[in-house]
C-alpha cells in the first residue's frame, strides 16, 4: 500500500506504462498533477492529453494553483495542455485517423526534447467517459503506446473512470499496462504487473495480488476452455459466494463443469450466444439463471470475449460473471407495480365515477318524485363504491408487501378466512408455505367467489405436500366458471355470474401467488362447482 503519491512517481523509470482506476475526479486531477509536478522538477517535458478541449483551460487553472513557479515551466515550453480534437485539426493530414494523428504529434514533441536538451518526456492521457462505450477504441489506442513509446524516455499515465468500465474490461486494460495504481479507502494502492508470464497464469497472478483493488466486484472473473463444459482453467474466489463451489470444484471439471451449473432451459441459449460472438469476433453480454450447490436459482450477468490466436483460432475465454437477482427481482416488482397503478386508474376513473354517477342521478330523481325505490339505488351504489375502495386498499397493501416472505401455516390462515362466510367447511391437512399477510387475502378473494358468485353451500379445503411444493385444493359445489372464460378467470376485470363484480379479487389472488413463484389454475369440479389449485413452495 502506497500513501505518498509522489514516492510512487519518483521510483517509476523510462518506458513505464501506467494505469490509473479512478471513482472521484479529484482522483486522477491529484495524479496527473503530482505526476507533472514530479517531472518539471526533473526537467522533464510533461504533455497531459484531455478527452476534451472544454476541460483544457480548468486544468490548467489547477495546476496554476497546485504547481509553484507553474507560470514559468509554462512560459518555457516545459509544459503543454492539449485536447485530441486539438491534435487532430493541427495535424498535417487531417483525414487521418486519431491514432496516425497522435503518433505524429507524439513523434514530433520527442524530438523537441533532444534539442531542447530535456531528459524525456512524461505523458498523461486522461479518459473522462467512454462514449458509447466504445471499449474496443481505449484497447487499440492502449496497444498502440505499447508500440510507439516502446524503448524510449518516456513514462506514461493513462487515467480512465471505473464507473463507466466493465470489471472485465477493467481487468483487460490492466493487463496491457506495467503498474496499476487506484485509490482504496483514501489510501493509494501499487500493483506491479509482471511481463514475462503467459497470458493464463498472468490473469490468475492479476487477480491474487490485486484483490484490493477488485475487492468490491460484485462477481467472478474467470478464463475458460471454447468447449461445451466451458471448461474452467482460472476462476476467482467470489466463485464460492456466487455459486456455492470453490473455485478448485470447478477448474478442469473436477467436480462439477460451469454449463451443468447453468440453467438447464438456458443452457442452449448461453452457448448459442457466446459461440455467434466469438465468430464475430466481438464482445458478448448475456443474462441466465444458474443452479447453486445449495440448489438456488439466480439470475446472472456475463461479459466475456475470445482469445484468438494469429490462425485466428479461438484458444480461450476471459470475462466476467455476477449476481444480479436482486435487480431482476426489482424489475419483476416495478412491471407489477405498474400493472397496479394501471388497474387502481381504470377504477378509479371508470368504475368508481360510474357509480358516483348512479348515486347523482337517483338523488335527483328522488328529490324530484319522492320514488324511495331511487333511495335503494343509492344504497346499492354506495356498497358497491365501498367494495371498490376496499379493494383499492388491498390493492395498495398487495403492491407495498413482499418486501419478506415468511413460514406461514395454510391451515391456520383458512381458519381465520372462514369464520367469515356463512357456510359448511371442510378442511383436510396442513402445510407451512413462504407468504405473508397476503395470503390472507389470496384465501378470502378465491372463497368469496365461490360463495358469491358461485353460490355453493359448503367447501371442502385439502392440502398435501411433498418435498418442496404445497398444493392447496379450494373445492365448492356451486353453479361453476362457464368454460368460455375459465382460461381468463385470473384477467383483470373479468367477471360472472348474477352478482357481477368488479373483476379485481382474483386477478389480485394471482397476482400474489405469482409474487410468491407459486402458481394457479381452475378446474371442473364434476357434476357441479369448481376447484381452484394453488401451489406454493414449501417453508
Amino acid at each position: 500500500m502506497v500513501r505518498s503519491i509522489p514516492t510512487v512517481l519518483d521510483s517509476i523509470q523510462w518506458g513505464t506504462h501506467i494505469c490509473q482506476f479512478y471513482r472521484e475526479r479529484d482522483e486522477f486531477i491529484d495524479l496527473v498533477t503530482s505526476l507533472i509536478f514530479s517531472g518539471l522538477n526533473k526537467k522533464h517535458y510533461c504533455l497531459w492529453i484531455l478527452q476534451n478541449r472544454s476541460s483544457v483551460d480548468e486544468m490548467v487553472d489547477i495546476l496554476y494553483r497546485k504547481v509553484p513557479g507553474f507560470d514559468d515551466f509554462l512560459r518555457h515550453e516545459q509544459i503543454e495542455i492539449v485536447s485530441q480534437d486539438v491534435i487532430d485539426e493541427h495535424a498535417n493530414k487531417p483525414d487521418l485517423s486519431s491514432l496516425t494523428n497522435l503518433r505524429q504529434y507524439l513523434e514530433g514533441k520527442l524530438n523537441s526534447c533532444v534539442v531542447r536538451n530535456l531528459e524525456g518526456m512524461r505523458l498523461a492521457i486522461t479518459t473522462e467517459s467512454v462514449p458509447g462505450k466504445k471499449i474496443e477504441h481505449v484497447m487499440e489506442r492502449e496497444r498502440f503506446i505499447n508500440e510507439v513509446l516502446s524503448g524510449k524516455k518516456v513514462t506514461v499515465l493513462c487515467s480512465y473512470p471505473s464507473t463507466e468500465i466493465e470489471p472485465l474490461e477493467i481487468t483487460m486494460i490492466a493487463l496491457d499496462h506495467q503498474i496499476i495504481i487506484s485509490k482504496e479507502d483514501h489510501d493509494w494502492a501499487s500493483l506491479v504487473i509482471p511481463s514475462n508470464h503467459h497470458r493464463g497464469s498472468l490473469l490468475e497472478e492479476f487477480y491474487q495480488t490485486f484483490e484490493i483493488l477488485l475487492s468490491n466486484l460484485p462477481g467472478m472473473v474467470y478464463r475458460c476452455h471454447n468447449d461445451a463444459n466451458r471448461t474452467m482453467e482460472f476462476i476467482s474466489d467470489a466463485c464460492t459466494i456466487l455459486t456455492g463451489y470453490a473455485p478448485s470444484d470447478l477448474v478442469g471439471n473436477a467436480k462439477i463443469s460451469y454449463a451443468e451449473i447453468i440453467h438447464p432451459e438456458d443452457r442452449s441459449f448461453v452457448w448459442n450466444e457466446i459461440q455467434k460472438a466469438l465468430q464475430e469476433r466481438r464482445s458478448f453480454t448475456i443474462e441466465y439463471r444458474i443452479k447453486t450447490r445449495h440448489g438456488a436459482e439466480k439470475w446472472v450477468w456475463e461479459q466475456g470475449r475470445g482469445v484468438y490466436v494469429d490462425s485466428g483460432d479461438v484458444v480461450a475465454i476471459e470475462g466476467f460473471i455476477m449476481d444480479v437477482t436482486c435487480r431482476k427481482r426489482a424489475e419483476k416488482s416495478i412491471m407489477q407495480l405498474n400493472d397496479i397503478l394501471k388497474v387502481i386508474n381504470k377504477t378509479m376513473r371508470h368504475d368508481l365515477l360510474n357509480e358516483l354517477t348512479v348515486i347523482g342521478g337517483s338523488l335527483e330523481l328522488f328529490m324530484e318524485i319522492k320514488d324511495e325505490k331511487f333511495l335503494k339505488n343509492v344504497l346499492t351504489a354506495v356498497k358497491k363504491s365501498t367494495e371498490l375502495i376496499r379493494r383499492m386498499k388491498e390493492l395498495e397493501q398487495f403492491a407495498f408487501s413482499g418486501i419478506g416472505l415468511k413460514p406461514t401455516r395454510v391451515r391456520e390462515v383458512l381458519e381465520k378466512v372462514i369464520g367469515s362466510y356463512p357456510v359448511k367447511f371442510k378442511i383436510d391437512g396442513d402445510c407451512s408455505v413462504m407468504a405473508d399477510e397476503a395470503l390472507m387475502s389470496v384465501f378470502d378473494n378465491i372463497i368469496r367467489n365461490a360463495v358469491v358468485h358461485g353460490k355453493t353451500d359448503r367447501i371442502d379445503i385439502v392440502i398435501k405436500s411433498d418435498t418442496n411444493a404445497c398444493e392447496i385444493k379450494i373445492i365448492d359445489y356451486g353453479v361453476g366458471i362457464p368454460e368460455s372464460i375459465r382460461n381468463r378467470i385470473f384477467d383483470e376485470g373479468v367477471s360472472y355470474g348474477n352478482a357481477r363484480g368488479s373483476g379485481l379479487g382474483l386477478y389480485l389472488a394471482k397476482k400474489t401467488i405469482d409474487r410468491y413463484d407459486g402458481c394457479v389454475h381452475v378446474e371442473e369440479n364434476k357434476p357441479r362447482g369448481a376447484i381452484f389449485v394453488i401451489n406454493l413452495k414449501k417453508a
